[in-house]
């Protein structure tokens, strides 16, 4: 989500050999009017060293459970966000989220605003908290 929407862009890369050498960057961007509602979570560190790779986030909503991992280096010439973004559809309403990092620390938010990227920090205080 490159420019914080909610609806999700596309970057790609390309390296070609034939009928010259090159390399392009081509990026989409998602103009969609009717994408639907979304959650999202933005996470930073409070010290250097530390990273959000191995991180977990669950939301549940209308009787339902998504779990999204923070990933890295699963991909062949690729890479995800340090982000995590849900989409919803027509969900209006999200009950809970709950935010496991790879340290042990937790963060859980009750009713937490759709359509909107929530940012967090790493919880290295004694509880954790969402930044505002």
């Amino acid at each position: 989500d490159l420019d914080g929407d909610g609806r999700m862009d596309l970057v790609v890369t390309s390296y070609e050999q034939w009928p010259e050498s090159k390399q392009t960057l081509r990026v989409y961007q998602n103009r969609l009017q009717e994408a639907g509602n979304w959650i999202g979570f933005r996470f930073r560190a409070e010290r250097d060293g530390q990273s959000p790779i191995g991180l977990r986030v669950s939301i549940r909503y209308a009787g339902n459970t998504s779990v999204r991992d923070v990933v890295t280096g699963d991909s062949y010439r690729s890479q995800h966000a340090d982000s995590v973004h849900f989409g919803l559809g027509a969900v209006t309403r999200v009950e809970s989220a709950e935010v496991r990092w790879p340290s042990g620390g937790k963060v859980m938010l009750h009713d937490p605003a759709v359509n909107r990227w929530h940012p967090l920090r790493t919880p290295d205080e004694p509880v954790a908290r969402p930044v505002r």
